[in-house]
């Protein structure tokens, strides 16, 4: 057995770390760019500052439930996709536990169903109710893709109302 340097210590040798990432190649994208592909959640599909959250819910399309009101609004003409926003109050969900999964569910919802599938990009808000601690997590994303199905059918019938006037 090769020696692991003093510095390293035994339980992570980086030798061994280092051949690990560069042997899968299942990492790298289909461009062949060498960069791994990122799943990252980033922060341009977010929104961010607390004028961004007022601007959607002072004149939001909603959409509510059991579970969860959904808001959105078309996003500013300097934006190229939709991007999400997430109100969860303390008062709804008391145990940060609650509100970190709720966070998640709604974050890897959003990002694998929603946004590849955005054709005009709109701002979400999404804001969960107590009845989300006790469902399950289909549950939930049943709930969540129905919100979503009729928010962005709304903003298109919206958006060929707006273009048959003009």
């Amino acid at each position: 057995m090769p020696a692991v340097p003093r510095d390293v210590p035994a339980w992570r040798p980086d030798a061994i770390l280092k051949k690990r990432v560069s042997d899968n190649s299942d990492s790298l994208d289909k461009a062949g760019d060498g960069k791994p592909l990122s799943r990252a959640f980033s922060r341009e599909y977010r929104l961010l500052k607390a004028a961004e959250f007022s601007r959607v819910f002072s004149a939001a399309q909603r959409s509510s439930d059991r579970y969860f009101t959904v808001l959105a609004r078309v996003s500013p003409a300097t934006v190229s996709s939709s991007r999400l926003g997430l109100a969860i109050a303390k008062k709804q969900l008391r145990r940060s536990v609650d509100r970190n999964r709720i966070k998640r569910l709604v974050r890897e919802y959003f990002r694998t169903r929603v946004r590849p599938e955005s054709g005009r990009p709109l701002d979400f808000v999404v804001m969960a109710r107590k009845a989300v601690t006790g469902a399950d997590n289909d549950r939930l994303r049943e709930s969540l893709a129905g919100h979503f199905r009729k928010i962005c059918r709304q903003s298109d019938d919206r958006n060929d109302t707006d273009q048959s006037v003009a």
